[in-house]
């Protein structure tokens, strides 16, 4: 049999059973609370960046469709799979890997240092400002909701640093438990229909559909950003995010089996365009 052939069948193979292991029932906890984590009603204010890009419409970097395309395939391909994806896999699994009465001081300092090396990778001022209000603002509504542990609670409102990523790994780890306590009881016939599979997820498959879920908010709000600043039609911005989406479920895999020692990010265009948005005449976005 054809090299080739045998490669693109696994790889195949792969992305459907990946896709299968991300499906739950429809009411589950955890698939609704990452539909209100997506969404992009949730106050979190981050439709007010623009990640940079709005300088790169101004200067003429970006002025079509498939300019758009080529520059979010690079963000795919070459930096969230390696920063923002593996960090948050890191941070969500170190709060979910034990039960939420059984975290420590130790499962904070580790979400901590991990945040702080997100910060790191963020290389200007108005990009490590999105960071830091966003993630605030989800600080502000774990809080405000109480879906915290207390021993996480008390240590979030002393810091003033939570990033955005940290805050999405708070959210997906906590906010099922509210949102199940939440739902109405499932009658014996109900429990019976539902896949046992699908009851008690591994904490892998939840951070594979947490990564699903930040990955397309990602690209989701870049698109929607040209659709208000380029601009961009939303039928082109439709198209934009529909050849774009093959590229999720490779760049998710990259993020789910990278080494710590292979992580890192460097996308010099983001970083100037953004640095020079801070000097902008005239803008839309903070960012």
């Amino acid at each position: 049999m054809d090299t080739a052939l045998m490669a693109d069948d696994s790889t195949t193979a792969v992305a459907v059973n990946s896709a299968a292991a991300l499906l739950w029932p429809a009411t589950s906890p955890q698939l609704l609370s990452l539909l209100w984590l997506s969404s992009p009603t949730l106050p979190t204010g981050a439709f007010a960046f623009s990640q940079g890009l709005e300088y790169c419409f101004s200067a003429g970097l970006i002025n079509t469709a498939a300019d758009l395309q080529a520059y979010l395939a690079d963000e795919l391909n070459l930096v969230w799979p390696y920063w923002d994806l593996p960090l948050l896999k890191r941070m969500y699994e170190t709060l979910a890997s034990v039960p939420a009465a059984q975290l420590t001081a130790a499962h904070w300092q580790e979400c901590q240092r991990l945040n702080e090396l997100l910060l790191s990778g963020r290389e200007s001022k108005e990009l490590l400002q999105e960071e830091l209000s966003v993630g605030n603002a989800l600080k502000r509504l774990l809080l405000h909701l109480k879906v915290l542990p207390e021993a996480i609670s008390t240590e979030l409102q002393a810091y003033s640093s939570c990033g955005a990523v940290l805050g999405w790994a708070l959210f997906a780890a906590f906010m099922p438990q509210q949102v199940g306590s939440s739902l109405p009881q499932q009658g014996e016939a109900q429990r019976v229909a539902v896949p046992p599979c699908a009851v008690q997820r591994p904490v892998a498959v939840n951070s594979a559909a947490l990564l699903q879920a930040y990955t397309f908010a990602l690209v989701q709000g870049a698109i929607c950003t040209a659709c208000k600043a380029m601009p961009l039609g939303q039928n082109a911005g439709q198209e934009v995010l529909l050849q774009l989406l093959p590229l999720l479920p490779p760049a998710i895999n990259t993020a789910l089996h990278v080494a710590d020692e292979d992580m890192g990010c460097a996308l010099p265009l983001t970083a100037i365009a953004s640095a020079c948005h801070e000097t902008q005449y005239a803008r839309i976005f903070r960012s």
